[in-house]
């Protein structure tokens, strides 16, 4: 009840808008109860930032021998897919990450713990899969972190400011998207 209480009070206020009151008051409880889950509002936000961003990645960790021998344009399509859908259902949290991360250190570190996860997962695939471009094996950590950073910053700008339009996760922009990766990777 609480961590629903704060998704939707940093989702309404932001990072710095949102206080312990305003939970507790959404939340329907005391103020006390909140101090026995969580020590102050980083605490309870870093919650809500790992259920967010579990979410977002969850679907890119399917251990190696369980994929295709080629890339499979269908699964890369499913993954950004559920990447997309999960910047949309989560638009107002998405800007108070970004504004949480800017203002506290441990915020910043759990996301970039998350992306780096990403960054290692997608880096050893491109190496065990030896993705060339024109003949010459790429560097799997560069493009790894372009890649995701690509679309990342994609997702961010679509539904923070609506940049330049208000993301969506229609068939039109996740097969795009879906290009795009599949050209950069030489397919």
């Amino acid at each position: 009840m609480l961590l629903e209480a704060a998704r939707t009070v940093f989702g309404e206020r932001g990072y710095q808008g949102a206080t312990v009151a305003a939970i507790t008051r959404e939340a329907h409880t005391a103020h006390g109860t909140f101090y026995l889950y969580f020590d102050n509002r980083e605490d309870v936000f870093l919650q809500v930032v790992n259920d967010l961003l579990d979410e977002l990645y969850q679907h890119s960790f399917t251990p190696i021998e369980d994929l295709p021998s080629q890339g499979d344009a269908g699964m890369l399509r499913e993954r950004i897919a559920a990447f997309i859908t999960a910047w949309v259902a989560h638009g107002p949290l998405w800007r108070a990450l970004l504004e949480a991360s800017l203002a506290s250190a441990r915020v910043q570190a759990r996301w970039m713990e998350h992306r780096r996860r990403f960054h290692a997962t997608l880096s050893e695939r491109l190496t065990h899969f030896g993705v060339e471009l024109g003949g010459r094996a790429l560097d799997a950590d560069t493009a790894a972190y372009a890649l995701n950073s690509m679309l990342e910053w994609y997702a961010l700008t679509g539904t923070v400011f609506e940049e330049p339009r208000a993301l969506e996760a229609s068939d039109d922009v996740i097969d795009t998207l879906t290009t795009l990766w599949m050209r950069a990777l030489g397919g």
